[in-house]
């Protein structure tokens, strides 16, 4: 599976820098569609804003439905001044190498960029795709004399990944809920378990003896009830 994937990303990668200098003109006369190529000398590099240190080879991590912002450099090395008026591109499944989405047309500036001189310039893509792995293939529309060119630009492998569960999402607040009963029941069994029995009060026989009333004066001694 590896070697597959590296197969399939030096042919994109060949495409690519191939695309970077050959250039597909939008109002080409028929002759030039069909046998003519037009080489460039652009010069186009990036970085991802919310990922300042990444890896390209690597790939970056994304949540889903988040926005990667492409900061561009671009240095024009032609011998007349051009503009960068927009950019579009496509997504491609890795490893399977299959288109699965459009990067949306944006327009830019223009951003005007004289001859061997270097502009920065930022795009955002909002990533509204699945959880997987894709190529994001972005594409420059670039204005020279007047015709519009299509400058292809360095692929970037990028991971998607779920969003992260918020405290609000329904399916965590039922299980929130649901581990809070669990604590409750569990904490009251454990009360009624510690409650104390109650207790059963006995009553004991206490042996009464006579009391020796000789020792009493006479006029203490209680007079005994003559029998009938």
């Amino acid at each position: 599976m590896q070697l597959l994937q590296l197969i399939f990303y030096v042919v994109l990668s060949a495409l690519v820098v191939f695309g970077e200098e050959v250039v597909g003109l939008d109002s080409v006369s028929n002759e030039t569609a069909q046998n003519e190529s037009q080489f460039i000398d652009f010069n186009v590099t990036y970085n991802i804003l919310e990922k300042p240190a990444f890896d390209l080879s690597a790939g970056l991590e994304f949540s889903m439905e988040e926005i990667a912002t492409f900061n561009y450099s671009f240095t024009n090395n032609e011998n007349s001044n051009i503009s960068v008026i927009g950019v579009a591109g496509t997504v491609i499944a890795n490893p399977e190498g299959y288109q699965v989405a459009n990067i949306t047309e944006q327009s830019i500036g223009p951003v005007s960029i004289a001859v061997n001189e270097t502009a920065n310039f930022q795009s955002g893509i909002q990533l509204l795709l699945p959880e997987g792995a894709f190529y994001l293939l972005p594409v420059l529309f670039v204005l020279k004399d007047d015709k519009v060119m299509k400058i292809g630009i360095r692929p970037l492998l990028i991971n998607v990944n779920p969003p992260p569960m918020s405290l609000l999402n329904p399916s965590f607040l039922s299980v929130q809920i649901l581990l809070g009963l669990l604590i409750a029941a569990a904490t009251y069994v454990f009360l009624a378990l510690r409650k104390p029995g109650t207790r059963k009060k006995t009553s004991e026989k206490v042996s009464v003896e006579p009391v020796d009333h000789s020792w009493l004066p006479d006029t203490y001694k209680t007079p005994k009830k003559p029998l009938k």
